[in-house]
């Protein structure tokens, strides 16, 4: 070899070389920023953290199955048995100031309205009431509406608060219309074994339910014509307890795999795929009510498992930590947060009170 290949070669890889240092470098610095964000959302994460401290217990022997916050936390119902506890807050005090009895059955379902004082309920009786309040601010059944044949399991409303949608131990979800009264609507959703919990996508436009290891999303058509169309069916492995949607993209469940497993919707589709895991305590059994609980402008999911209730923050869609675990003495426990996040009301069947605890 000549005396100028040699040079040539030489040059060639000086030049590889410098491309390689040029390449690791660049690597590197990609691995900084990384590692860089991650410290930020962890910073971030510390300065948002949101941890509940028991401030006061509310003596309840009789089985809790449900709790609801009124959405400025002055009221709150409890279940007890077939009865409804009316509680009003003040200054952390709760004042006991009325007792419901209209269910011939236990209470496993209580929602707030917040166009107005209304609540709903639903019960082992197979009926969900309206409950309204009256002059003397002292609440009374206003109607009653009856067309599931089974225990009522989950109950959501949308923003208009013209739409109920209630799941049962028929295996139907079934769908009540205001109108000048509320009535049921002749469409319904079809699951193979009883409906466990059911949400609706932040644009209402989607719904989600599981009962035992399925799960269906359908599509809500609520202007005209009220109309349901299912687009997706997933099959899972392993039964699943609760169910909420995060917004339009993301929805997320937990299930007997003691795991919390979110699906994110892709692009330009309405299919949702499995994304994000996140490992939980193991739990060998659960309870089925105590539905998930999602507060979008806290971006904070709430979750039971087993005798533990999870609290997780959502940081940018993307990534999801969990910032607190309170630990409970049984797995029949339920939970209630308040809107704003300040409250949150637990019963558990060992205790037999209901804690209410305080963000600080």
């Amino acid at each position: 070899m000549c005396e100028e290949e040699l040079d040539i070669d030489r040059i060639t890889k000086k030049k590889k070389l410098v491309q390689c240092q040029k390449t690791v470098q660049f690597a590197c610095l990609i691995l900084k920023r990384q590692i860089s964000n991650q410290s930020q959302i962890k910073e971030k994460c510390q300065k948002q953290q949101i941890q509940y401290q028991q401030v006061c217990t509310i003596k309840q022997e009789e089985l809790c199955c449900a709790l609801s916050f009124y959405h400025d936390a002055s009221l709150m119902v409890v279940s007890s048995k077939k009865l409804i506890k009316v509680f009003q807050i003040s200054n952390c005090q709760f004042q006991l100031i009325q007792t419901l009895n209209s269910h011939q059955g236990n209470v496993c379902c209580l929602k707030f309205m917040k166009k107005s004082y209304r609540f709903i309920s639903g019960g082992q009786d197979k009926q969900i009431i309206i409950w309204s309040r009256d002059d003397k601010q002292q609440y009374f059944c206003e109607q009653q509406l009856k067309g599931h044949s089974y225990s009522i399991t989950c109950l959501e409303l949308n923003r208009s608060e013209n739409l109920i949608i209630s799941g049962s131990m028929d295996d139907k979800i079934k769908f009540w219309i205001l109108q000048d009264e509320w009535i049921q609507s002749e469409i319904f959703i079809n699951h193979e074994q009883p409906v466990q919990a059911l949400s609706l996508s932040k644009s209402e436009q989607l719904l989600v339910s599981c009962s035992n290891n399925v799960i269906l999303l359908n599509q809500v058509i609520n202007q005209g014509d009220f109309q349901v169309q299912q687009i997706q069916k997933i099959d899972l492995l392993f039964p699943i307890y609760r169910i909420s949607f995060i917004n339009n993209n993301i929805f997320v469940f937990q299930s007997s795999e003691s795991k919390l497993q979110f699906y994110v919707k892709e692009n330009n589709s309405l299919k949702f795929f499995s994304g994000q895991e996140i490992q939980i305590q193991p739990n060998k059994q659960c309870y089925q009510y105590s539905p998930s609980i999602y507060l979008n402008e806290k971006d904070l999911l709430f979750f039971k498992s087993g005798q533990s209730i999870n609290i997780i923050k959502n940081v940018n869609d993307k990534q999801f930590i969990v910032q607190q675990s309170i630990q409970l003495k049984a797995i029949e426990s339920f939970i209630a947060i308040s809107e704003d996040s300040q409250y949150m009301g637990i019963w558990d069947q060992v205790s037999k009170e209901i804690q209410i605890r305080k963000a600080i």
